[in-house]
């Protein structure tokens, strides 16, 4: 192997590694540029990654795997791509949007070594290994009406908004359902913050667990824009191929 050849090897090898660990890690979210856009308004999204919501680290091009909004309507609405990082759509009808968004999924798995994008057959020195999916979702309030809440965006992880941010205000309760392939998802953890909550790294202002029925309310502690995330683990059936399912969610909105 040549020297320009090996070079190729350990650069792709690191790069394998540095977004295995950050798959493993970061949150996944969008800002929106207006939440409360007018009818023909032209409204950007931008990717949120990392730790410290509304803004920490860039997304690399090429991990995300697709994004789209839909409509009041139950339509779904092509986004065009700016940069790496940054989508316009513009809504035309009043009532509720979602942008939805997924990275592309795939195996991790951790060793002794580091982490390997990829199964742990075949793997000596195996810690632990997991399939992971991590999607996430802005809910976008365009003129006055409403119509709309109660459409989905077709991931199988899905936090549903049971009340329109435009009702929310601070010191209220925002109560939201988490369904896994439709059915509600009991016992999991929410984790909310606010933009200028906190610098530190993976800080969440509130959290809460939802009931028998999926349900969980988060306290809106101050105006601003949020984000509510979670996760859902359960086992893998090939316990020689992994170990677990890792699903993420993230829900974006703003309370003025």
């Amino acid at each position: 192997m040549s020297t320009q050849q090996k070079k190729i090897v350990i650069l792709y090898s690191l790069t394998i590694l540095l977004f295995a660990s950050i798959v493993h890690a970061h949150d996944f979210w969008l800002n929106a540029g207006n939440y409360f856009p007018k009818p023909g308004q032209v409204v950007t999204i931008e990717l949120g990654w990392g730790h410290r919501f509304p803004s920490d680290e860039a997304i690399k091009e090429g991990w995300l795997e697709s994004i789209y909004a839909v409509s009041p309507k139950g339509e779904k609405i092509s986004l065009k791509k700016l940069d790496p990082t940054h989508f316009s759509f513009t809504p035309q009808v009043p009532g509720i949007y979602f942008v939805a968004a997924e990275i592309k999924p795939g195996f991790l798995t951790k060793t002794i070594e580091g982490y390997k994008l990829r199964t742990k057959k075949g793997l000596e020195n195996v810690i632990t290994c997991f399939h992971y999916d991590k999607r996430a979702k802005a809910i976008l309030q365009v003129g006055k009406k409403n119509n709309g809440m109660s459409q989905k965006v077709a991931h199988p992880l899905e936090l549903i908004p049971l009340k329109a941010p435009a009702q929310l205000k601070e010191g209220d309760a925002f109560p939201l359902k988490l369904i896994f392939r439709e059915e509600p998802v009991s016992g999991a953890h929410l984790s909310a913050t606010y933009a200028g909550f906190s610098e530190k790294k993976n800080a969440f202002a509130y959290t809460t667990m939802t009931d028998g029925k999926g349900v969980g309310s988060i306290k809106i502690l101050k105006k601003g824009k949020w984000m509510v995330k979670v996760d859902h683990r359960f086992p893998f059936p090939d316990k020689e191929e992994c170990d677990e399912y890792l699903y993420g969610a993230t829900l974006t909105f703003e309370v003025r």
